[in-house]
């Protein structure tokens, strides 16, 4: 039963992880266009 416990947790732990990590890149890619589309104006 713990084991069983102990794997979901590091399941979610993971996909939080991972949907943090996209969250985190799609902001710097948004950031990287607005500093591109100021630097060609």
């Amino acid at each position: 039963m713990k084991k069983i416990l102990t794997i979901l947790g590091a399941i979610s732990f993971s996909t939080v992880g991972a949907s943090n990590i996209i969250a985190c890149n799609s902001i710097h890619e948004n950031e990287i266009k607005s500093l591109q589309n100021r630097l060609s104006t």
